[in-house]
This record gives C-alpha cells, structure tokens and sequence, in this order.
C-alpha cells in the first residue's frame, strides 16, 4: 500500500466514480490544499464546491456521484507542490527534438 511505502496520505474512491465529475472535484481538492486547509477539509471543500455548483441538479447532487472520495493518511496540513512547464515546453522537447534530428542525420549519412 501507499501508506506502507511512506506517503502521508492518499485520495482515493471507494467506488467507480462518474468520469466527468473527478477531475473537476479533484482540482477542487487541491484549491483547498492550496489555500492550507487540511486534506479532510479540503476533501469536504471540494465536496461543497461541487453541491453549490449543481445545486439545480437534483440528480447530480446524489451522495453517489460525490460521496466517494475519502482520504486515507495523516490528516496534516501538506502544500501540493507546483509543477513548473516552461523547462518542459521551452527546454526539454526542444532538446528532445534537437537530439532526434541529429541522430537521424548522423545515421543517414553513416549509410
């Protein structure tokens, strides 16, 4: 398990949740993180945000569609951690492309 391998905590789903619904809770979830609530808290933010969103939405407000995710850990307060992509987009497939075309050309005139 993730716990037994050092992770403080995970999110995970107890059961299959609705695709369209995951992604946007999750980014809920780590808005919350962001702005240092506590994982269960931001897991309960994220709930509520999506209640208020689809609060029209009889349906959509079914504890199945957004009662699944529970988090399993410590229950510290934990800053996700930014990922920056200009080295991505500016350095590493630049450099990537770079590489590939002179390996390319080295190995057409090898022949």
């Amino acid at each position: 398990t993730f716990i037994s391998k050092g992770v403080n905590g995970v999110v995970a789903s107890r059961w299959q949740v609705d695709d369209a619904i995951a992604p946007e809770f999750i980014q809920n979830f780590y808005k919350a993180l962001e702005e240092d609530a506590h994982p269960a808290v931001a897991l309960q933010a994220a709930a509520k945000a999506y209640l208020q969103k689809n609060h029209a939405n009889v349906a959509a407000q079914n504890p199945w569609y957004w009662a699944g995710f529970c988090y399993y850990g410590i229950d510290q307060q934990v800053k996700p951690i930014k990922r920056s992509s200009p080295f991505l987009l500016y350095g590493a497939l630049p450099g990537a492309f770079l590489f590939l075309l002179a390996a390319y050309l080295f190995f057409k005139r090898r022949k």
